[in-house]
């Protein structure tokens, strides 16, 4: 009886730049096992989650969740009556046609198709945009609360 050896097939896709280091991973894309340089705070399985096409591979970070109460309670996702309301994280897309996407980049989005793109300093200035806002909204209730539910 004969043996088949299949040695990993090494593909380099351009690193995201400005980013951390990156690894040699394993990726499974259209049913083959292949290496890949991924960032090395790309949390993604690429075998678990393998892609049909190596130019739909792509990289993400852990998210950030940003959970709400007071939703559809079908949408609750933990039993607790909170439902995801945004999320962040970084992430990019190294085959994508535009170099801002094949660069690393803080996404954010509502996970519904809502997106943001931001480098450092944009997400640094976005942040800074929602502690002011999250203020306001301390403002409201305080106004709320002294003028009791409903005056």
């Amino acid at each position: 009886m004969a043996t088949t050896f299949h040695a990993p097939v090494t593909i380099t896709l351009p690193a995201p730049q400005a980013t951390a280091p990156t690894r040699l991973v394993p990726a499974e894309i259209d049913g083959q096992r292949i290496l890949v340089a991924c960032p090395t705070w790309c949390t993604i399985d690429h075998v678990t989650e393998p892609e049909a096409r190596l130019e739909d591979l792509t990289h993400s970070g852990n998210h950030v969740d940003l959970m709400a109460d007071g939703f559809d309670p079908a949408a609750d996702q933990h039993g607790d009556g909170s439902q995801l309301f945004a999320y962040a994280c970084i992430g990019a897309n190294p085959a994508a046609r535009t170099p801002q996407e094949r660069e690393a980049g803080i996404i954010i989005s509502d996970g519904d198709g809502f997106l943001l793109r931001l480098d450092a300093a944009q997400a640094d200035q976005f942040a800074d945009g929602l502690v002011a806002f999250a203020a306001q909204i301390r403002g409201l209730a305080r106004t709320l609360g002294d003028r009791g539910v409903g005056a």
